[in-house]
């Protein structure tokens, strides 16, 4: 049985998995298993892959494409290793990766997970200049937890290693999730203990140019990622239960106006969310705020030690900015669609004039119209 198992699900990288299995089989470390799920690829991917007779590789091909948890969920099934890493098939492994990271798990038995940094590369495999940011080298669980909270993810995915035994406890990664359910998944683990950022580069990260527009991401992808991100801000809800843990991740919270007692801690968790940038924390907050006051009790008890009632929730609904910009956004929509229409219209009052002047009918009353212009 090997210690280490390498995860990766494939789709439609027959350009760049021949780089990234050898850059696997080439690794310094050797007690490892490459397992890799071909989600049903029509570029020839699946075909890439058999040329390699290497017995550390286990090859899983889905008939129907099911997206990328549910085939990273199938070779994460039928993997046997204590450690568990997770490489995308367009990536790069440098040859010490997986080295690294086991020493580092293996030197550190309190540690459920390590993960390195990463160079960008372009999709022809040129360096580019920025790195993956260091923000998360040397910071504890609870900095990387606040950083994840603040939608900054400071940990790269496909660059480190976590053990077996925390994911088999939690359950795998959430197919219901697209865009942030690695980052979902270290906040999980984040709560149960500790996992590291190290300084050591031990990947090359593939940028692909049909994932991002000139902004750094598709407009689509970011809609998705704001509404997940959304959705899992909720974990620190069910998650922080004492106000110690809450002021170890969130130490400004000892400043607030509104006193600290663990009943109080989803109310601050929306404070902190209002005033946060993004539109999904401030609607994560409004949302929590509505929740706990949609309880009378709880609502008495704001009144009481906070001196929050009703007409602040209604003023603060009122304050943020996320519903301008949506009803912005539906106007804007709704002119384009009426441009649209007239658009359309347009062009059928054009075919229609077209055809009444190239039809018969028109050619053979020419010389009636021009003998009345010229009467007139």
């Amino acid at each position: 049985m090997p210690s280490v198992s390498v995860i990766a699900p494939a789709y439609n990288h027959a350009k760049y998995i021949d780089s990234f299995i050898r850059s696997i089989l080439s690794q310094t470390y050797t007690d490892f298993e490459l397992v890799i799920t071909d989600d049903a690829s029509t570029d020839g991917t699946a075909e890439e892959i058999e040329r390699f007779t290497d017995s550390r590789i286990k090859f899983f091909r889905q008939q129907k494409n099911r997206g990328m948890i549910v085939t990273s969920s199938n070779s994460w099934k039928h993997s046997s290793g204590e450690l568990i890493a997770w490489i995308g098939t367009d990536d790069i492994a440098q040859p010490w990766m997986l080295a690294r990271l086991e020493e580092y798990l293996r030197e550190h038995p309190e540690c459920l997970g390590v993960f390195g940094l990463a160079d960008y590369m372009d999709e022809d495999g040129n360096l580019m200049s920025d790195p993956f940011p260091s923000a998360g080298v040397g910071a504890d669980r609870f900095q990387l937890l606040k950083q994840l909270f603040y939608c900054r993810n400071p940990i790269c995915a496909p660059a480190g290693m976590v053990r077996r035994q925390i994911l088999e406890e939690l359950g795998y990664f959430q197919p219901n999730l697209a865009q942030v359910n690695d980052m979902s998944m270290w906040i999980r683990i984040l709560f149960r203990g500790e996992m590291a950022v190290i300084g050591d580069k031990v990947l090359k990260y593939r940028l692909r140019s049909n994932n991002a527009n000139a902004s750094g991401e598709r407009q689509d992808s970011l809609n998705q990622r704001y509404f997940e991100f959304f959705e899992v801000m909720d974990l620190f809800r069910e998650n922080i239960t004492t106000v110690e843990l809450l002021t170890q991740i969130f130490p400004e919270v000892v400043e607030s106006l509104f006193p600290l007692d663990e009943r109080l801690i989803p109310f601050h968790l929306a404070q902190l969310a209002i005033k946060a940038d993004l539109s999904c924390h401030k609607l994560f907050g409004l949302h929590l705020l509505f929740k706990l006051t949609s309880e009378s009790s709880y609502a008495q008890y704001l009144r009481e030690t906070c001196n929050f009632d009703y007409p602040d929730l209604f003023r603060l609904e009122g304050e943020q900015s996320i519903f301008r910009e949506i009803a912005k956004r539906f106007t804007e929509s709704e002119l384009v669609a009426e441009n649209n229409h007239l658009r359309a219209e347009s062009r059928v009052l054009e075919k229609r004039l077209d055809d009444v002047l190239s039809s018969a009918s028109w050619k053979i009353t020419e010389p009636l119209r021009l003998l009345r212009r010229g009467l007139g």
